[in-house]
C-alpha cells in the first residue's frame, strides 16, 4: 500500500486502542509497584522475564505478578517466570511514552532508563562477587545493557543524585574489573566502552571505567 495509506491505516489501530489501553491501565493503576514495573516492562531493550523484572526492580515476583496480571488482557504472561513477558501489540509503549495519548499514565523514557540503570548497577553489586561468572539472565542483561540505559537518561531528573551515587560505588569496587572481564568473554567489550566514551562528558566517574574498559582490553 502507499505510505500515506499505511500511514492511516497505523493511526486508525492507535485511535481504537488507546481507550482500551488507557481502560485497562487505569484500572490498575492504584496497584503497589504499578509505573515502575511497567516502566521497566516498556522501557527493557529484550523483553522481560518476571525474574528479571524482579531483580532489576528490587522487588518479589509476587509483586511484579501482582502487576502483570492487573493487565494481562493487554500482554502476555508465560506460566514459567523466566520467559519473557511479551506485549499483545507494539503499539502499547508507543501510547505510554507518548503524553498526548495517555496523559497521566505517561511514562517518561529518561526517568524510567535511570531507575533501571541503577537496578542494573546494584544487580551486579551483588552478583559479581568473583571472576565465576553468573549465567542467569538478569546479570547478563544488567552486565551489557547498563551502560545503554545510563545514555539513555541522560535528560531524567528524578533519580539523578542516587544513579551517581550508585555509580560511584561501581567504579571503585571489584566488581567493576569482573564486569569488564565478563564481557571480554562475551565479545562485547568494544561496544561497552563506545557507550562509556559516550557518556564521560556527563559523568566524570565514566572516565575511570572508559580507561580500565580499555586497558584491560588491550
Amino acid at each position: 500500500a502507499p505510505p500515506d495509506r499505511k500511514l492511516k491505516s497505523v493511526l486508525q489501530v492507535h485511535a481504537g486502542l488507546d481507550p482500551l489501553y488507557d481502560q485497562v491501565l487505569r484500572d490498575a493503576s492504584e496497584i503497589a509497584y504499578f509505573r515502575r514495573v511497567l516502566a521497566a516492562l516498556m522501557l527493557t531493550y529484550e523483553q522481560p522475564s518476571v525474574e528479571m523484572l524482579a531483580e532489576i526492580l528490587e522487588l518479589g515476583a509476587q509483586d511484579v505478578l501482582h502487576v502483570l496480571l492487573a493487565i494481562q488482557s493487554i500482554i502476555n504472561i508465560p506460566s514459567d517466570d523466566n520467559a519473557p513477558i511479551q506485549l499483545n501489540h507494539t503499539s502499547l509503549r508507543d501510547f505510554l511514552v507518548d503524553e498526548s495519548r495517555s496523559n497521566d499514565l505517561f511514562i517518561d523514557p529518561p526517568t524510567a532508563h535511570a531507575i533501571i540503570s541503577i537496578g542494573c548497577l546494584k544487580l551486579m553489586e551483588k552478583n559479581l562477587k568473583t571472576d565465576i561468572f553468573p549465567d542467569n539472565a538478569e546479570a547478563k542483561y544488567a552486565a551489557q545493557y547498563w551502560p545503554r540505559h545510563l545514555l539513555d537518561s541522560s535528560n531524567a531528573n528524578e533519580a539523578s543524585h542516587e544513579l551517581l551515587g550508585v555509580l560511584q560505588d561501581f567504579s571503585s569496587s571489584q566488581v567493576m574489573e569482573t564486569w569488564i572481564n565478563m564481557l571480554i568473554a562475551g565479545s562485547s567489550v568494544d561496544d561497552v566502552v563506545v557507550q562509556l566514551s559516550d557518556l564521560s562528558p556527563k559523568y566524570e566517574v565514566m572516565s575511570s571505567l572508559v580507561h580500565s574498559g580499555r586497558t584491560l582490553t588491550v
